[in-house]
C-alpha cells in the first residue's frame, strides 16, 4: 500500500492501478489499496477507471469501509454520477457503517455538480 500511496502522491496513477493488479495475484489487496488507487485516478481525471476499481472490491469481496464509500461518491461527483453516488449512501447502514459528515457531504457534491442537489437534500434529510 505504501507504493501505491507513493504512486498517487506523485500522479504516477499508471504505476498505482499496474502495482494494485499484480498485488491481487499475489495476495488480497485491502479497501485502503483500491481506494488509494482509486483516487489516484481521480485526480488524473479517470474517473471511469477509479469506479471500476472500487467496483472490483465488490467483486472480490473486500469490504467497503466508510473512506472506500466516501471517495466513491466523490469519484461520482467527477462523472455526474448523482444516482450512484445516492446509492452508495443508502448502502452504509446496510454494510453497517453509519452515516457521517464526509459521506453525506461527498454524495451531496455529486448531486450539485450534476444540479440535482435538491435530490440529495431529499434523501439526506429522510423526507
Amino acid at each position: 500500500i505504501l507504493a501505491i500511496h507513493a504512486c498517487a502522491k506523485a500522479s504516477r496513477w499508471e504505476l498505482a492501478v499496474h502495482i494494485l493488479r499484480e498485488s491481487e495475484r499475489v495476495s488480497q489487496p485491502d479497501a485502503a489499496s483500491f481506494t488509494a488507487t482509486a483516487s489516484a485516478c481521480k485526480r488524473a481525471s479517470h474517473w471511469r477507471l477509479a469506479l471500476g476499481l472500487l467496483d472490483r472490491m465488490d467483486q472480490v469481496s473486500v469490504a467497503f469501509d466508510r473512506v472506500a464509500l466516501s471517495a466513491a461518491m466523490s469519484i461520482c461527483e467527477k462523472g455526474l454520477l448523482w444516482q450512484k453516488a445516492l446509492g452508495l449512501l443508502g448502502t452504509m447502514p446496510r454494510r453497517q457503517l453509519s452515516l457521517d459528515t464526509v459521506s453525506q457531504t461527498a454524495a451531496l457534491a455529486a448531486c450539485s455538480s450534476a444540479s440535482r442537489w435538491e435530490k440529495a437534500l431529499h434523501f439526506v434529510s429522510g423526507k
